[in-house]
């Protein structure tokens, strides 16, 4: 029973993986470069083929045979053309080219699909990077191969270098725009090195203590967003409470403008809104103060 309890858990990918999922840091490298060059050769072969089926096709419309005289005019002669060496090629080169062409918009497509999933921040990266070196944050994953050894001339996937060809396949918490990045990004750093001293850190797989410690994603999510939607009210409110006590007319028409491009800015800044959407929002905005404004002063 002894030597049972000693033994030793496994390292390397089992510890990166169960790592990655119970802490939401499940990333992977896209391999943009080769997808291109696969895209590449794909087109190039077809081409190739294109140009040998135009070849044929010409041929074939110039030929002694009447049947094959017939292939750019009748699809029936072209699909059931038999017999000899150069009967027929035409066909099978189109039924080729179908088969090329399939495969490439399937690529193309995968290809879209892979590049709209988001890479992941900077942050849980240098999580991922540090975690799978440092025995101090319980990682220490003793990787030997090309991927994730990072021993020169190879360095791991999850190096700086790499960040723009990486994917990230969970949930981030909060919307990405600069509100959330700055509060899960400074902010948070400056919160952690207030508590982290009262704050357990968590045990590795082996039960071993680690400096590594973790913050729950929903409860940053939902901080992230009841500060956006206090932000969202603040500039209404101050603008109503201004406009109110401002008794001079040209005054209150320079507060409504200052009031809109404080609006348009923080909306730009904080949120992920289109420019059609800005511009609505800001327009909705000003005329709310502008009917404000009428309304106090024939009060």
């Amino acid at each position: 029973m002894e030597t049972e309890h000693q033994q030793r858990q496994p390292r390397g990918y089992p510890k990166l993986a169960n790592f990655m999922v119970h802490h939401n840091h499940v990333m992977v490298k896209q391999f943009r470069e080769l997808a291109v060059r696969d895209l590449l050769y794909r087109q190039a072969e077809l081409c190739d083929l294109q140009y040998d089926f135009d070849h044929q096709s010409v041929q074939d419309a110039n030929s002694q045979d009447e049947k094959k005289q017939l292939y750019d005019r009748e699809w029936c002669h072209l699909s059931h053309g038999g017999g000899g060496d150069s009967s027929g090629k035409q066909w099978k080169l189109a039924l080729q080219i179908r088969e090329k062409l399939r495969e490439y918009y399937s690529a193309i497509q995968q290809y879209q699909n892979i590049a709209a999933i988001p890479p992941p921040s900077d942050r849980r990266r240098e999580i991922v990077y540090s975690y799978n070196l440092s025995a101090t944050l319980g990682g220490d994953c003793d990787f030997l191969g090309r991927d994730l050894s990072d021993v020169p001339p190879y360095p791991s996937i999850f190096s700086r270098q790499d960040r723009h060809d990486l994917l990230f396949l969970g949930d981030e918490p909060g919307d990405d725009d600069l509100l959330a990045r700055f509060l899960v990004g400074p902010v948070l750093k400056m919160f952690h090195s207030c508590w982290s001293p009262l704050k357990g850190s968590m045990p590795d797989l082996e039960n071993q203590a680690t400096t590594l410690h973790q913050y729950s994603d929903e409860k940053i999510r939902a901080v992230v967003h009841t500060l956006g939607s206090l932000m969202s009210t603040v500039v209404p409110i101050l603008s109503i409470v201004v406009l109110y006590f401002a008794e001079s007319m040209p005054l209150r028409l320079g507060l409504v403008c200052i009031f809109s491009i404080i609006f348009s800015v923080a909306m730009s800044l904080i949120t992920n809104a289109k420019r059609v959407e800005v511009f609505a929002a800001a327009a909705a905005f000003a005329s709310v103060q502008v009917v404000f404004i009428s309304t106090t002063q024939n009060t």
